[in-house]
C-alpha cells in the first residue's frame, strides 16, 4: 500500500516563513553588531596604542636625559677631582698658606705666604686676595728683574679709585688716609729681610701696603732708573714655588709699554692679566672674621701693626 505523502498547510507553512524570517532578523543583527564592533574596536585599540607609544616615548627620553646627565656627572668628576686632589695633594706637607695666582696667558704662578715668621706681611697679603683685590688686575711693572702686581687695572688706573669695588669692603673707608693707601709696620723676623733674593715676594710696607712685587734674580735693584731715588722699604711675605720660577724669569724678560703714561711703571707686553688668586691651607679660625678692622684694632692674632705715621 502506498504512502501518502505529507503536505503542510498553509496555517503551517505561513508560520514557518515566519519563524525564518525572525532567526533571519537575529542573526542580521548579530552581524550587524558584530560589524559595528569591529568598526569601533580598531579605533579604540589605536587611541590606546598611541597613548602607550606617548608614554613609552616619554619614558625612553628620561631614561636617556638620564643617563646623559650621569655620564656628564661622571666625566666632570672624573676631570675635576684627580685635579682639585693634585693641588691639594701638592701642598700637603707646607704648613703655611699657599697662594696659586692665575694669569691671562696660561701661566700658573705659585707661593707660600710667610704666615709662621711673618705674620703683619703674610696677613696682609691674604686679606687683600681673600676680597678679590688681585682679581682681574695686570702685572704693572717688570723693570730691573722685579715682577710688580697690586691693584692695577690698567697701568694707570687703580683699584683704590674704583668707587665699585672698595664700596664692597666693609670698613675700607674709616682709614684716615682712605681706600687702600694704608701703611703696615714691618715683620722683624729674618725671613722678612730677604726681600731682594730670588722667587721672594715682597712689599712696599711704609708705602703702600697693596702693591707686591717678585724678584726675578738675587740682588735685585730696589729703585728705577730715572725716577725718584727715595728709599723703598720692603718686607717679604713669601716664595715662589720652584715650579713657578720659569715663568717669573720670563715676565722679567719680556718687552716692556715704553709708551706708559705713567711716571715710574711699565707693564710687560702682552698685558698679563691676574685672573684669580686662590688660597689653600688658610687657618679657618683665625680668617672665619677677619675683617678691615683688625688692621687697626688687632686681634688675638696680631696687634697694632699698622703704621699711621
Amino acid at each position: 500500500m502506498k504512502k501518502r505523502a505529507y503536505s503542510l498547510t498553509k496555517k503551517e507553512r505561513k508560520a514557518r516563513q515566519e519563524m525564518q524570517k525572525e532567526k533571519a532578523g537575529v542573526i542580521s543583527q548579530s552581524e550587524k553588531t558584530a560589524v559595528e564592533s569591529e568598526s569601533v574596536l580598531p579605533e579604540e585599540n589605536s587611541a590606546i596604542g598611541e597613548e602607550q607609544a606617548a608614554k613609552t616615548e616619554r619614558k625612553t627620553v628620561l631614561i636617556i636625559t638620564a643617563v646623559i646627565l650621569a655620564a656628564v656627572i661622571l666625566i666632570t668628576t672624573a676631570i675635576l677631582l684627580p685635579i682639585l686632589f693634585t693641588t691639594v695633594y701638592r701642598y700637603r706637607d707646607i704648613n703655611n698658606p699657599v697662594a696659586r695666582m692665575e694669569l691671562s696667558n696660561g701661566m700658573v704662578l705659585e707661593y707660600e705666604i710667610f704666615e709662621d715668621t711673618c705674620p703683619i706681611a703674610a696677613s696682609n697679603f691674604i686679606f687683600l686676595a681673600r676680597i678679590g683685590y688681585f682679581d682681574n688686575t695686570i702685572i704693572f711693572d717688570s723693570q730691573n728683574n722685579w715682577v710688580r702686581f697690586g691693584g692695577y687695572e690698567t697701568e694707570t688706573a687703580h683699584r683704590s679709585a674704583n668707587k665699585t669695588f672698595t664700596d664692597t669692603v666693609e670698613g675700607i673707608n674709616k682709614y684716615p688716609n682712605s681706600k687702600f693707601g694704608y701703611r703696615l709696620k714691618a715683620d722683624t723676623s729674618s725671613e722678612a729681610k730677604m726681600y731682594d733674593q730670588k722667587g721672594i715676594l715682597a712689599f712696599l710696607y711704609n708705602d703702600t701696603a697693596t702693591e707686591f712685587q717678585v724678584a726675578a734674580i738675587d740682588g735685585a735693584q730696589l729703585t728705577v732708573q730715572g725716577t725718584y731715588s727715595k728709599e723703598y722699604r720692603v718686607t717679604a711675605c713669601g716664595r715662589a714655588f720652584e715650579e713657578s720660577m720659569p715663568y717669573i724669569e720670563e715676565i722679567a724678560a719680556m718687552a716692556r709699554n715704553e709708551q706708559s703714561q705713567h711716571s715710574t711703571w711699565k707693564a710687560p707686553q702682552p698685558t698679563i692679566t691676574i685672573k684669580k688668586v686662590k688660597l689653600y691651607n688658610l687657618d679657618r679660625k683665625k680668617w672665619k672674621h677677619f675683617g678691615f678692622d683688625d688692621y687697626f684694632y688687632g686681634n688675638s692674632y696680631i696687634s697694632n701693626w699698622v703704621n699711621t705715621n
